[in-house]
């Protein structure tokens, strides 16, 4: 995969030389000259970023991760999240949730590349043409409709209540009508965007659009640099082909990335599934024991190279709400050792194992073969389950033989990985269906979970609930980073949603009004 990488890069870089070097240009490792060393900090500059020629910008239905990122300069979203989750309006001047709806104020001052303003009906035609691609259709289902109201807000009616779903609303805003016209790359880029496409003699860029209501940019020009081959976008900022790019860290071979980079905060949590239908786990003080037995920390390190967050509760650690709470460090050897005893499991074998009615204890673990991370994982937790006298047999299995085996219940343990919405909607685990058809949610913690979601409990009495019954171990948030060059002349803060969060001069505060550029 490395070797195959690498000559398409190769290639690439041959390309750029040849096609588009002036006379006397050197299109080596800087082709633009853009953010070099002699970049003065916080002056104006230009950067290069991946798209794909073959795709278009069109943000419902872009097929490439890199057109998906450059199109988010081209639209706003009613909402942007801060890296802490929390909701903070945009194209929105201001959203109120009674609990059934949520009612969108629109600003006044947001235009689109044609001089329009942003109208309701921008905002109810953007959310039919979201909801039907697949970007976006898990995202929107907790909404059943959206309509324009007679005073010119959007209200966007709920299945249920959620005190959390303006977090959803993330979703491109484009002008109504302008997907249908346009074609190929340029298709549908009618939007409100902080910068506008232009097109010269097939080469592509993005301008920093100066009447923008967040304020002009420290980015003035962004160049577009076509790479077809998504294995070769994590090696193009290494050479110097592009300047920016953000990358989810699937792959394991994304880690030993050489550019300098800043972590991203992703919702993707990885967890140790626990089979509630056999003996052992129907106990919820063995279901502690588990986890109070696993080291975390050596785990992330070992399984995602520290590009991960400890989960020390079901909620992403990044998550605003739970900076108030105190979450302690849940390996406890002892405690482990001291819940087992508690259950009668006294007795050890030769090897030291604990017995249950004259046998060891043996669990099995299956994990999906392809995923290198989740494959370490399972290692490792045959050696920390080993420490607490359990022994674990892990069985790695091609993915649809592992999926299987976990929807019809054959298993013990399982590595899974679940990619949440932005309003922490657990109802992936707690479903009784699927992948969590064999865990154990009792009515007292499912009543927490609800507690939570319409603001009628709290955070901290879904954590503690959640505790109490452990029916499955959050082991990790998966993180993702933006790589960039290392003579990058600003400072950056990304987000899973927006990676251009935030660019700004080094070592410059932050005020309300640059919060957003």
């Amino acid at each position: 995969m490395k070797k195959r990488c690498i000559a398409a890069l190769l290639a690439l870089l041959l390309l750029a030389g040849c096609a588009s070097a002036a006379p006397g240009e050197d299109r080596g490792q800087n082709p633009q000259g853009e953010a070099d060393s002699r970049q003065e900090a916080g002056e104006a500059f230009s950067i290069r970023i991946a798209f794909n020629k073959n795709d278009s910008l069109n943000p419902y239905l872009a097929f490439s991760q890199a057109n998906r990122l450059a199109s988010s300069l081209l639209f706003d979203p009613l909402i942007k999240l801060t890296p802490e989750y929390e909701a903070q309006p945009y194209l929105a001047q201001s959203v109120q949730n009674n609990g059934s709806a949520l009612t969108v104020s629109l600003r006044g001052d947001a235009r689109f590349s044609d001089g329009s303003s942003l109208t309701a009906a921008d905002v109810v035609y953007s959310f039919e043409q979201a909801r039907a691609s697949s970007l976006y259709q898990s995202q929107l289902s907790p909404f059943t409709s959206c309509a324009a109201a007679e005073d010119g807000t959007v209200v966007f009616q709920l299945a249920s209540a959620d005190r959390l779903a303006e977090n959803l609303l993330t979703f491109p805003i484009v002008k109504s009508g302008s997907l249908l016209t346009g074609s190929g790359v340029a298709k549908g880029v009618e939007g409100t965007g902080r910068y506008r496409l232009r097109q010269e003699e097939g080469e592509y860029t993005l301008t920093a659009n100066e009447s923008h209501f967040s304020g002009s940019p420290l980015v003035k020009e962004i160049h577009l640099v076509s790479i077809t081959d998504d294995s070769a976008l994590a090696y193009s900022v290494d050479v110097g082909l592009i300047d920016y790019l953000f990358l989810d860290l699937s792959s394991t071979e994304e880690y030993s990335i050489g550019s300098a980079n800043v972590p991203v905060a992703m919702n993707n949590l990885v967890y140790l599934g626990m089979n509630a239908n056999r003996t052992f786990f129907q106990d919820a003080r063995f279901r502690r024991a588990i986890g109070a037995a696993i080291d975390y920390s050596d785990l992330l390190q070992r399984a995602y190279s520290g590009h991960a967050q400890e989960a020390k509760t079901v909620l992403n650690p990044a998550f605003h709400e739970l900076s108030d709470l105190s979450l302690e460090n849940r390996r406890d050897t002892a405690a482990a050792a001291a819940l087992l005893d508690e259950l009668g499991y006294l007795d050890r074998d030769g090897e030291g194992y604990r017995m249950s009615n004259g046998r060891r204890i043996t669990l099995n673990l299956v994990v999906n073969e392809e995923n290198a991370a989740r494959v370490t994982i399972a290692q490792r937790m045959k050696e920390y389950l080993s420490s607490a006298g359990i022994d674990v047999k892990v069985e790695t299995l091609d993915y649809e033989s592992y999926r299987l085996r976990i929807l019809r219940g054959e298993y013990d343990l399982y590595v899974g990985e679940v990619k949440l919405e932005d309003n922490f909607d657990l109802t992936p685990f707690f479903s009784g269906s699927g992948f969590s058809a064999s865990m154990d949610i009792s009515p007292e913690l499912l009543a927490a979970y609800q507690g939570f979601r319409t603001g009628t409990g709290s955070t901290q009495g879904l954590v503690e609930a959640f505790e109490e019954e452990l029916p499955f171990v959050p082991l990790a948030y998966r993180s993702g980073m933006v790589a960039f060059s290392r003579d990058f002349p600003a400072e950056v803060t990304a987000t899973e949603q927006d990676v251009f969060y935030r660019i700004q001069p080094r070592g410059e505060e932050v005020s309300a009004s640059q919060e957003q550029r």
